[in-house]
C-alpha cells in the first residue's frame, strides 16, 4: 500500500491543523493509506504511528541539525512514496523535507510564503498583499507584522526566501481556497503545481436547517486573537436591535475575558454577550443549534474559514467579512452576506437581514446544500489521494533550484 509521512509541528486536540490531522489520518487509514506522523510537541498517543521529533517545533539554528539529522533518518528508515508538509518551523528540517523529492506541501496558512504567516498588518488591521522581501523589516517596523524579536524575524525570513528560492523543490502545493492559491502563485509558485483542495466539513450536514432558537443569537467561534476580528463581533452586537443575544466561544483566558468584558460595557451591550472557553467537539453542534446567524469577521485573509462550512452544514446562514477564502463557501445572496473587512455597520446591516427567520431558513437550506455539493470529506479524501497516487508515480527526483 502507499506510505505517506506527515510532519507538523504539534499534535493535540486543539488548533485547527491540528483537528484537520486527526480526521484525516483516521480516514486515509481507511482507504488503505498507510499513513504516519512526525510531530514536534504534544502527544503521541492521539494517533497511532506518530513519531516525536522535538527540533521539528523549535526554530532557531540550535537546533536545525538536529532537526534535519532525525528527519533523514526518518525518511530512510520509512521510505516513504510521499511526504506530506503541514506546518514546520524549523528551517533546516523544511529544507530536509522539500529536498526529498516526495514533498507535498500543505498551505493551512501562509507560513511557507510570509514571514508573519498571515499577510496582515497588525497596527492597521490591514492585509498585506506584498510579496516578501527585503522591504518586510521597514514595513513591519512601521505596521507590524513580524515578530518584534530580531534575531527570530530575521530567521523566518531566511526560511521564507530560501522556501521561495526553491519552490520547485515541492512536487505539488495544497490550498484549501482559491484565494490561497492565488497568494501562491503570487509569491513565486507555479500555478500547475498548486491544487485547491478545500477542507472537509467536520461535521455532517443535516437533512434541514435547524429549528429557529427562541431567543435571536448571533455566534463567534475562534481565537481571542487581533485578527479573528473579535472586538468587531462585540461593536456588532451593541449595533443590533436589544433582543439579539451573543455568543462568543474561542481562546477566552482570563486576560481575554475582561478585554471584552470591559469593551462591551463600554458599548453598552455586556448583558446580551456570553462568553465561554473553546467548546468540545461534542458541544460543537449545540453551539450552531443555538445561532440564528454565524459571524465570521475574521480580519486576516483566512485560507478557508472551517468554522463557516461547520455553520452552513447545520443550516446557520453566515454573515462575513469579505476576506481570504471566504467566498469558497460563503455565496452573497445565497448562504448568507459578505461585506468589506472592518465595515461593522454594513455587517449589522446584514446581519439584521439575516435575522428574518423566512430568509434564515431559505439561506440555511442553501448552505446544507453547499456543503453537501463541495466539502463532504469522501471529496476532499479522493482529491488528496489522486494528488499522492501522482506523485507516487514520478521517479526519484530533487527539485531543480538552486539551494542558495
Amino acid at each position: 500500500s502507499m506510505r505517506v509521512l506527515h510532519v507538523n509541528d504539534h499534535l493535540s486536540e486543539s488548533g485547527g491543523v491540528e483537528t484537520y490531522l486527526l480526521s484525516l489520518l483516521p480516514a486515509l487509514a481507511e482507504r488503505g493509506i498507510d499513513s504516519h506522523l512526525a510531530f514536534g510537541t504534544g502527544r503521541d498517543t492521539l494517533l497511532p504511528n506518530a513519531v516525536r521529533i522535538a527540533a521539528i517545533a523549535q526554530a532557531g539554528t540550535d537546533h536545525d541539525t538536529t532537526c534535519a539529522r532525525e528527519l533523514r533518518q526518518l525518511i530512510d528508515r520509512l521510505d516513504p512514496d510521499v511526504i506530506h508538509v503541514h506546518a514546520v518551523q524549523n528551517a533546516a528540517g523544511l529544507r530536509t523535507l522539500a529536498e526529498s523529492g516526495k514533498a507535498v506541501l500543505h498551505g493551512h496558512d501562509f507560513r511557507p510564503i510570509c514571514p508573519a504567516s498571515n499577510f496582515f498588518f497588525k497596527r492597521t488591521r490591514t492585509i498585506c498583499n506584498a510579496r516578501c522581501g527585503p522591504m518586510c523589516f521597514p514595513t513591519t517596523a512601521i505596521r507590524h507584522c513580524m515578530t518584534p524579536r530580531p534575531r527570530a524575524a530575521a530567521y523566518v525570513y531566511r526560511r521564507v526566501r530560501w522556501n521561495l528560492a526553491n519552490h520547485s523543490r515541492y512536487v505539488a502545493v495544497v490550498a484549501p481556497s482559491d484565494s490561497a492559491a492565488k497568494r501562491y502563485t503570487h509569491a513565486g509558485f507555479d500555478a500547475e503545481r498548486v491544487e485547491v483542495i478545500p477542507y472537509f466539513c467536520p461535521l455532517p450536514p443535516l437533512d434541514e436547517p435547524r429549528s429557529l432558537p427562541a431567543r435571536p443569537t448571533i455566534t463567534f467561534i475562534g481565537r481571542a486573537a487581533y485578527n479573528k476580528g473579535w472586538e468587531c463581533f462585540i461593536e456588532l452586537l451593541a449595533r443590533l436591535e436589544p433582543a439579539v443575544q451573543g455568543m462568543m466561544v474561542g481562546s477566552f483566558d482570563a486576560y481575554a475575558a475582561r478585554r471584552a468584558d470591559r469593551l462591551a460595557r463600554e458599548l453598552g451591550c455586556r448583558e446580551r454577550l456570553t462568553i465561554g472557553a473553546w467548546a468540545d467537539r461534542s458541544r460543537i453542534a449545540d453551539i450552531y443549534a443555538r445561532t440564528t446567524v454565524f459571524v465570521f469577521p475574521s480580519l486576516w485573509p483566512e485560507t478557508l474559514g472551517i468554522v463557516g462550512i461547520e455553520a452552513m452544514s447545520q443550516g446557520v446562514p453566515v454573515a462575513a467579512f469579505d476576506v481570504g477564502g471566504v467566498r469558497q463557501w460563503l455565496l452573497p445572496g445565497r448562504t448568507g452576506e459578505a461585506v468589506p473587512a472592518k465595515d461593522v455597520a454594513g455587517l449589522a446591516e446584514a446581519v439584521s437581514g439575516l435575522l428574518d427567520p423566512e430568509r434564515n431558513i431559505a439561506f440555511g437550506r442553501n448552505a446544507i446544500q453547499v456543503i453537501r455539493d463541495r466539502f463532504l470529506r469522501d471529496q476532499h479524501l479522493e482529491r488528496l489521494i489522486a494528488t499522492y497516487q501522482r506523485i507516487a508515480t514520478i521517479p526519484d527526483r530533487v527539485g531543480g533550484a538552486a539551494s542558495g
